[in-house]
């Protein structure tokens, strides 16, 4: 199954294609997302924020990630959230 067959199998069900959380992990997707419309949005301090057929997708560092203060980068997830 490719990414937009495992999302759109949540549309209309649970809420969860509003927003989509890549951990360091939207390399192996990227070239299913960008030939189906993704499109940059902004740089969040932390992580990058793209819209992708009405979902927010948010390309974070890895949880285990050493770059950014912990704070800085879940602050940076929850405001893109809300």
């Amino acid at each position: 199954a490719t990414f937009l067959t495992s999302v759109s199998s949540y549309e209309g069900g649970c809420g969860f294609e509003d927003v989509i959380i890549f951990g360091g992990t939207i390399a192996p997707f990227w070239h299913d997302l960008e030939s189906n419309g993704i499109v940059y949005d902004h740089y969040n301090s932390a992580i990058c924020v793209y819209n992708y057929k009405g979902a927010k997708v948010i390309d974070a560092y890895h949880p285990n990630q050493r770059k950014i203060k912990w704070e800085l980068y879940a602050d940076s997830i929850i405001d893109e959230c809300i």
